[in-house]
């Protein structure tokens, strides 16, 4: 009897060593992977933080653009208004030379109206120059906003493939 219970303590212990050997394996695997999966997220998250960066300079570099081509055709139309209001009055000096009282006043009946038209031709410019401004303020941010969404969803995607590749999801 007392072999019997030897050898069958014997079997049990081999048995017992065997599968905490196999369990011991699976662990150190697990272990392994587990470390792979960890120099993975950390490589993605250093590429995405990267593009973020990236992204983040190129809509900068778009807004900055955008102000300093606004910048530059605001003082074009602004100093193209001036010469225009300039040459009206020379024009509008040189109309009066010579001329008798009555005459002058006549003249600057006409004068004043013409003054109201160029004003009110300069005043719309402006406003169709604001308009056009808008216009391309919100394309650039349109744009921007629809790069950052593509940028998300393919962070989205790329994680969820780093997760299905090692299992976790």
């Amino acid at each position: 009897m007392k072999r019997n219970t030897l050898a069958l303590l014997g079997v049990l212990t081999v048995l017992l060593v065997a599968s905490v050997g196999v369990h011991a394996e699976e662990a150190t695997v697990g272990v392994t992977g587990n470390a792979e999966f960890k120099v993975s997220a950390k490589e993605l998250r250093d590429t995405i933080k990267e593009e973020r960066k990236a992204l983040f300079e190129e809509g900068k570099e778009a807004r900055e653009t955008l102000r300093e081509k606004n910048k530059t055709a605001r003082e074009n139309l602004r100093e193209e208004n001036k010469s225009e209001r300039e040459q009206f009055r020379i024009n509008a000096e040189a109309s009066l030379e010579g001329k008798t009282p009555e005459e002058k006043a006549a003249l600057m009946v006409t004068i004043k109206a013409d003054r109201k038209a160029l004003s009110d031709k300069n005043q719309a410019e402006r406003q169709e120059f604001r308009k056009a401004q808008w216009d391309k303020r919100k394309s650039v941010t349109v744009n921007i906003r629809a790069n950052v969404e593509a940028f998300r969803e393919s962070v989205r995607v790329r994680w969820e493939a780093l997760l299905t590749s090692f299992g976790r999801k």
